[in-house]
Parts: structure tokens; sequence; C-alpha cells
């Protein structure tokens, strides 16, 4: 099976809990509109207990989704109309695939419809059973063996962006943030860094908190000038969303990452700035391996980390 190179697709997991809105925005039109599925079939009692995957299109809008039922049942693949026909599915069934074989399921299985049939076929899957009829559209049973998956590392789905120049790390920025939908963890060493006084980057974290009340954004600094941290821009924002905007200043004899800026965003992605003479940074995707042991470090440091002193002043004269 020929791999293809995703370059402005992401696929990122989702829960019905937190993500059925974006979820329905693409199963709704398929699905419901499409193809008169009944909104009573199309949404049941498993959405809560399975894995959701979404696939965002290069300006971060929901563009596809599938599900994976406890049982290894895949369902619920839909991608909006005008986006089929460019891997988009494709990528989203090998997403399940790799997650699927590492969490450890051994067999997945799936009612196609008929006419997609093929499709799986190149995934490996086997038709079995006769074909039937399910909310009026005629299915086949499939089924894949994830045996020769099993021992494939998850990190062989890592996208890795290398970053030539300070645009590149800005816009990549930008639309990291933009397919984001919990949390963010940023560590810089200087409070005054580029990437951090930017107005691309102050403008992506405003929208970005304004997306959900459960979003929430951790800025942990190394060094702050006490002249210039005072008229920081962030600092205003940081004011109106004190909750879910909080900046901490870490001590200086703690051991920091290796990285200048390092941001982690949700649990799978992670942009970074350095690397060598050739780049000025890396944009990581599906990346929870590298994320996780940042986080490990970032969550360390944070718990010893003070609120700076030109944030307690500034919630202080409010």
């Amino acid at each position: 099976m020929e791999d293809i190179e995703f370059t402005s697709l992401t696929i990122k997991p989702a829960t019905w809990q937190q993500d059925q809105q974006l979820l329905m925005s693409v199963r709704q039109p398929v699905f419901v509109e499409e193809q008169q599925v009944p909104v009573d079939i199309e949404i049941d009692d498993k959405e809560p207990l399975s894995a959701h995957w979404l696939a965002y299109g290069a300006d971060g809008q929901a563009i596809g989704t599938a599900r994976l039922e406890p049982s290894g049942k895949v369902g619920r693949m839909a991608v909006l109309s005008q986006h089929r026909g460019t891997g988009v599915g494709s990528a989203l069934l090998r997403r399940i695939i790799l997650d699927a074989s590492s969490e450890g399921h051994t067999r997945l299985h799936l009612h196609a419809q008929c006419h997609a049939l093929a499709f799986y076929k190149q995934f490996g899957f086997v038709a079995f059973g006769d074909v039937f009829d399910e909310a009026g559209i005629k299915h086949q049973a499939m089924e894949l063996d994830l045996g020769p998956y099993r021992h494939r590392a998850r990190e062989s789905s890592v996208i890795n962006t290398p970053l030539e120049n300070f645009s590149a790390l800005s816009q990549a920025l930008q639309k990291a943030v933009a397919i984001t939908r919990r949390k963010i963890r940023w560590y810089s060493e200087q409070f005054d860094d580029d990437l951090l006084t930017s107005i691309h980057s102050g403008e992506a974290l405003r929208q970005f908190l304004n997306n959900s009340s459960n979003c929430e954004v951790q800025l942990l600094i190394r060094d702050i000038d006490p002249d210039s941290g005072r008229q920081h821009p962030l600092l205003a924002l940081q004011r109106t969303l004190d909750s879910r905007f909080q900046i901490r200043q870490c001590d200086r004899r703690d051991t920091t990452p290796d990285w200048p800026t390092m941001v982690l965003l949700d649990d799978d992605q992670l942009l970074r700035s350095g690397g060598g003479p050739d780049q000025v940074g890396q944009w990581l995707q599906q990346a929870a391996a590298d994320v996780r042991h940042q986080e490990e470090l970032f969550d360390a440091l944070w718990q010893r980390s003070p609120v700076p002193v030109e944030v307690q002043q500034l919630n202080i004269s409010g």
C-alpha cells in the first residue's frame, strides 16, 4: 500500500464528550443530509464509549471523522464532499489501524457501504458473509487481522516539519494552535522572545482561548526583564482570562528544556525553536511519545514555579 504525504492535513484523537459539535459538523451533512440516515440511528449509545478521530484541513476546519468502538468495530467514516478524493479517508483509516494496534487490538471489523469495498480492501480488509441492509443502504461486513501491524511503533506516523526561518516558525505555530482543542503548554527562555511578542501569536492564543471555556494556556518563562515585562502584550490577555491563561516564572537553578522555545499542544503536537544551522525549529505532529516525555519535565517545573511579580502587580492593580 502506497504511503501518501499529507502536508496540509492533521488527524487528531477526539472524544464525544468534548468534541460532539465538531464531529457532527462532518457527520450531519454526510450521513443525515446526503444519505438520509435518521438522526436517532446516526447517533447511538456507543458514542461516549468509543474512540473518535477528526481530520483537519490546512485552515484548521474539521473535514473528516471516524470512530472505533471498544469491540474493534470501525464506523462513522465520513469526509465532507468537497474534500473527497484527496486522501483524507486513507489518512483517517491508516491512523485508526496504527492506534488500534498500539492499544492492543488484534482485529478490526466494520460494515462497509458496498460502493466503498475497494477502498477498504486496499488496507487488507476481507469481506465475509452476505450483503445486508443497514439504514436503507447496502452494506458488507469486513474484517482486518492486525497481526502485521502490531509490532509497528506508533511513532512511525509522526510528521516532522523542519522550519527554516522565523516566518515558517510563526506560521507553523498559528496552524498548530488552530487545530488544538484543549491545552497549550509553552516554555520560553525569554519573556520578550520574538515568537511570544508577535502579534500573530497573541491573536492565535486569543482565538484559541475564545473557542471554549475548557481551553487552557500555561506559559512558563525562565527570564523576565522587569522593564519590558510590564509592557508585554500578553499581560492584557492574561488579565482578561486569568483562570485559563496562567503565567509562571521558573527558578534559574532548575533544569529546563534544551530548546529556547518549546510549545506542547494537546497530547500530540510539539513545536520548538532551535535544532541546528539549517533550521530554526521543528513542528512535530502525531507525536504522542515526544509530547509525553516533554510534558513530564514541563509539569514538574510548573509545580515549582511562582507567579511572576509583573503578573501579581497587574492583578492587584486591576
